[in-house]
């Protein structure tokens, strides 16, 4: 995917690769995540784990070698887990709803994602 932006500078229409787009936006940090995980559901051990891991990859935008040695997993142990989570709110209301963007919006202090 390629997004076309005008660059005032010069006048014209440029590319710009989703990657220039994404270092642009504001992503909240790792450890602001995981504060405010455990701020929610408190030291709830395992599942406070796997929500923090969930939404830092989903929404830290930080490479997966970064959470991979912020959380002392393997790589597959990431995808894995986040995706075991959302199988798993697919049946528990009340996790679907923790994992919402909207409810990470409201943990962090707002819109800021």
């Amino acid at each position: 995917m390629t997004l076309l932006v005008s660059d005032p500078l010069l006048g014209k229409m440029g590319a710009v690769p989703p990657l220039a787009v994404k270092k642009l936006t504001f992503w909240p940090s790792m450890d602001e995540i995981v504060s405010a995980v455990k701020m929610e559901l408190g030291e709830n051990g395992d599942l406070t784990r796997k929500v923090s891991i969930f939404f830092c990859r989903k929404y830290s935008g930080a490479k997966l070698k970064e959470i991979v040695e912020r959380f002392g997993i393997r790589n597959a142990a990431v995808s894995q887990a986040s995706r075991r989570l959302e199988l798993k709110a697919g049946e528990d209301q009340q996790l679907k709803m923790m994992i919402s963007i909207s409810r990470l919006e409201v943990v962090l202090g707002g819109e800021r994602c």
